[in-house]
Order: C-alpha cells, then structure tokens, then sequence
C-alpha cells in the first residue's frame, strides 16, 4: 500500500489514512516486543473487517465496477 499524506487526501479520509498510517508505522517499530506489535496488527484487522461490513451493506452504483477494475490492476501491477 502506498504511504499516504495528509497533503494527497482531503478531509476526513484524511484524517483516517493518518490513523491508520500511525497504527502501522507502530506495528512495525523495531524497538517494540511482538506482544505488542500483535496488537496494532490486531487493531488494524478490525478495522479492515469492519469496513468490508459496511461497504457490503451500502448501495450499489453505476460505474462501480471500474473502481475494482481499478483496483484490481493496482494489485496486478504490483506483483511485477
């Protein structure tokens, strides 16, 4: 995942990006015990299980498919 800003994403997306750049950027201190890196990974988990909950129960809409085409080349390009 590329690191993001705060300078490349506005507002509250922001502000959430931020969060979650932190709670990695703790995971994978080096100076930190597995004890407790676990739980930032753990924290970020959640995160990402909630959020696929929600996005399943919000509403459909034209030209959806393109973003996980998008997305999905993202990831293609990425295994180069």
């Amino acid at each position: 995942m590329p690191h993001v800003t705060p300078d490349t994403v506005d507002g509250i997306i922001g502000e959430i990006y931020q969060k979650v750049n932190l709670l990695y950027a703790k995971e994978q201190d080096p100076y930190e015990t597995g004890y407790v890196t676990c739980n930032y990974k753990h924290d970020l988990l959640k995160l990402l299980w909630f959020l696929e909950d929600t996005v399943k129960k919000c509403n459909t809409y034209v030209g959806e498919e393109k973003w996980y085409q998008s997305r999905t080349m993202e990831l293609l390009k990425r295994k180069e």
